[in-house]
């Protein structure tokens, strides 16, 4: 496998998340750090109206976007299915769609404005801070968060209640559902709760024990071993490289051919729009899209087809 480069920003809980899983699989890899907020032309070059969302691994001209995809991704490079052989695959779906769907929302909920900028941004450079802030305003207007109408007491509240859920999985062992290793529902867990120490030291996760052991055991990883580049290094690497072949497992859609527009689901989907390609290959989990610009040539961009 070529090094993977990832495309992140400062303090991003998804990209923070993705290099904890870089530095569980021992896999070295590059890191460009992408601006803050939009624009973010490195990105937009390479994943067009994806750009807004981090992180993206880049593996000479594949692009995969999502942190989940890319974790199956890294998982099945370095042949490590463990992360995904769980227990109980019932189990681990039930806790996956809490993280997604309850957990992200109310995490996000349960932080004032104010307290966001004033920690999020804390020694970061004024130009990302920004450039983000700039962003986010513009998205307010179009974009609604969730539980946005509710009081924030009520917002906390429903925050502390999904992490008394967490601290009462992780009282029976280790993991979320091990005691030897983690699974990726320890990883996708990780990232809010990355998030909310971030903003005011797991100050809603007071009294509770089983998580904060947990969290210091996730954070003990490490984000493994990388080196910095530059956005045009990025760009370099992909002009100068080949889509891989298409598996056969994504060659069996009626679509291959065809230009379309592709709008991911997910959490805060609504941010970006659809990405434009055409199908060079789809499954029922993911879909491939072929792009090409005279900056970097042919480029595949995978993206998930999320259920949550």
């Amino acid at each position: 496998m070529k090094i993977p480069i990832l495309h992140r920003s400062l303090k991003s809980p998804y990209a923070q998340k993705t290099m904890l899983i870089m530095g569980y699989l021992n896999q070295s890899y590059l890191s460009f750090i992408a601006p803050k907020g939009i624009p973010r032309p490195i990105e937009e070059e390479l994943v067009g109206e994806y750009s807004r969302r981090i992180p993206i691994l880049q593996i000479g001209a594949d692009l995969y976007c999502d942190s989940e995809l890319i974790m199956k991704v890294l998982a099945e490079k370095n042949e490590s299915d463990y992360l995904f052989n769980y227990p109980s695959f019932e189990e681990a779906s039930k806790w996956i769609e809490k993280i997604e769907i309850h957990g992200n929302t109310s995490i996000f909920g349960s932080i004032k404005p104010l307290e966001l900028v004033c920690a999020y941004f804390k020694n970061m450079p004024p130009n990302h801070a920004w450039k983000f802030i700039s962003d986010r305003a513009k998205l307010g207007k179009t974009v609604k968060l969730p539980n946005a109408d509710l009081p924030h007491e009520q917002k906390v509240n429903i925050a502390q209640k999904y992490l008394k859920e967490v601290d009462k999985q992780l009282s029976k062992q280790q993991f979320f559902l091990t005691c030897k290793m983690p699974t990726s529902v320890d990883f996708t867990a990780f990232t809010m709760i990355y998030y909310l120490d971030t903003i005011n030291k797991l100050k809603l996760a007071e009294g509770l024990p089983n998580l904060h052991r947990w969290y210091k055991r996730m954070s003990s990883i490490g984000t493994g071993s990388f080196n910095e580049i530059s956005g045009k290094e990025c760009l370099e690497v992909a002009r100068d490289a080949s889509p891989m072949p298409i598996d056969s497992q994504y060659l069996n859609s009626s679509r291959i051919g065809q230009e379309i527009t592709f709008t991911n689901k997910g959490f805060m989907a609504q941010m970006n729009s659809g990405v434009k390609g055409v199908v060079v290959g789809e499954n029922d989990n993911v879909i491939i899209l072929r792009r090409e610009s005279p900056q970097v040539g042919v480029v595949h961009v995978h993206l998930p087809k999320l259920s949550y």
